[in-house]
């Protein structure tokens, strides 16, 4: 029998997070994923959705900082395809692959600590995957791959704490 784990980041239960602890949670109603079609619904598990279509620079991420990527994204004017893999396993490594040969650039956004973190391995699945064989690797990657990340420290409870640890795009 296949057992599944599902997340749920508590940050996002009041609306999507844009990473500004200092503005006011914007409802769910009024968010365009908020909206949710009667009867049955289902997510495909090993599908990624692509956020955000963009040609500069791909920015893979899941959970709360999907939400702030595209916020950042929008800020700073940057031409960012955003992809939120929404599993960890099965991983869509054909959506990865296919938009870091595209951009030629890849970021990887995820809450969790560089050491031990899943960032680390969708970076090395880009590198063994998405490069190709390692003589094209740095055509196929001119600018590398980068990871933004939380330091590594405990996890917090309290708001506030909890703000000043978050990683910021």
């Amino acid at each position: 029998m296949i057992r599944f784990v599902f997340f749920e980041p508590k940050r996002l239960y009041n609306g999507p997070f844009d990473g500004d602890p200092n503005k006011p949670a914007v409802p769910w109603s009024t968010h365009p994923k908020g909206q949710v079609d009667e009867g049955y619904f289902k997510v495909p598990l090993g599908k990624a959705d692509i956020v955000r279509a963009g040609a500069a620079v791909t920015i893979i991420t899941y959970g709360t900082m999907v939400h702030v990527a595209v916020a950042a994204a929008a800020a700073l004017n940057v031409d960012a395809e955003i992809i939120d893999i929404r599993s960890l396993v099965p991983l869509d490594v054909d959506t990865i692959c296919s938009s870091v040969k595209k951009t030629g650039r890849c970021v990887v956004a995820h809450e969790a600590t560089r050491f031990s973190g899943f960032g680390a391995e969708i970076l090395s699945i880009v590198q063994e995957e998405c490069s190709g064989s390692w003589r094209r690797r740095y055509s196929a990657l001119p600018a590398g791959t980068r990871r933004i990340r939380t330091p590594l420290s405990g996890s917090t409870f309290p708001a506030r704490l909890e703000s000043r640890r978050r990683s910021r795009l």
